[in-house]
């Protein structure tokens, strides 16, 4: 499927099948990949990728993002990485000027047309091995400056701005047994780029980390933790709202709800019981709660658990 990269220039249009934001917090299989910081849940897709760099729109690389299409010469570049860093365009410093002034001359709903660098990357990735029946698999751009549009094995998956925030699209439509062929283009500007224009160094391309993410058929995909400490600092309510819970059939579903076939827990060093509300937050009483300050950075450790009813553990959350 084809991408008009005209509608880049419209700056209503800034994400097409983005994932809601939420939390960034990590999951893991188990409290032992906790204590080793590593999550058997994702997958660093960071290193060599092909690459064809462009001046303008005009000239990038037609169909590049299908399966037959040959990027064997293309050149190779590290991500995540800056072009500009690489050989290609030139780091540019700009204030109270737009970045493309003196080059182009544009009107918001326009986007620079002789000198807008496109970066073109293709990669390849295999989940045979690791993605079960019933899980999801997403892909996390941490940063892309200023829009990224994304195919997978030759279908359009996605378009986001926000060159500073997370853009997460779902690929589990998409994903195919064996090699799967990952083509994402990078515009340096877009409509977005009439409200990023602060004083800094410009630059472009996927210049944080790529990870693909494996999500269990009951998966916490927002957390939110909350503390109300009395005025005598005497005594804390801890609330922990949980969002995004997905059953075993992928319907979404509040925490703990009957039918769902997992069970959730919250726990947390130094703190009583939890318990679960009626509208699904999870509460627990601080009697002589230890304030964080600069001179004593105390910190309450929180632990969720969810668990199939056979009591298998699912993940866990820190």
């Amino acid at each position: 499927m084809t991408f008009d990269l005209t509608t880049t220039a419209d700056p209503l249009f800034f994400q097409e099948n983005r994932l809601p934001a939420h939390s960034d917090h990590g999951w893991y299989a188990s409290a032992a990949e906790i204590d080793q910081d590593r999550s058997s849940f994702r997958r660093s897709l960071n290193g060599l990728w092909k690459f064809h760099y462009s001046p303008n729109l005009a000239n990038v690389p037609k169909g590049f993002e299908s399966d037959d299409c040959d990027v064997s010469m293309w050149d190779d570049i590290p991500v995540p990485g800056h072009i500009q860093m690489h050989g290609y365009d030139r780091p540019q410093y700009a204030n109270v000027q737009y970045p493309w002034d003196g080059r182009d001359q544009i009107d918001p709903g326009q986007i620079p047309t002789r000198f807008n660098p496109v970066a073109s990357y293709v990669t390849t990735f295999n989940v045979d091995d690791w993605l079960a029946p019933g899980e999801r698999l997403t892909i996390t751009f941490a940063g892309a400056e200023s829009a990224v549009v994304l195919w997978l094995n030759g279908t359009y998956v996605g378009y986001a701005t926000d060159s500073f925030t997370p853009s997460e699209f779902d690929l589990t439509e998409h994903v195919r047994t064996g090699s799967n062929r990952l083509a994402v283009q990078v515009l340096k500007w877009s409509g977005a780029s009439w409200l990023e224009d602060q004083d800094f160094f410009r630059f472009s391309g996927l210049f944080r980390d790529v990870t693909l993410n494996r999500k269990p058929a009951a998966h916490v995909e927002d957390v939110r933790v909350t503390t109300h400490i009395s005025s005598d600092f005497g005594h804390a309510t801890v609330s922990v709202a949980l969002k995004g819970l997905v059953g075993p059939d992928g319907s979404s579903a509040s925490v703990g709800a009957p039918g769902t076939g997992v069970t959730v827990s919250v726990s947390a060093d130094g703190i009583g019981d939890f318990t679960r509300g009626e509208d699904g937050v999870f509460t627990a009483e601080v009697s002589d709660p230890l304030l964080w300050s600069a001179e004593r950075p105390y910190l309450y450790e929180v632990i969720i658990e969810v668990s199939s009813d056979s009591g298998e553990t699912v993940e866990v959350i820190p």
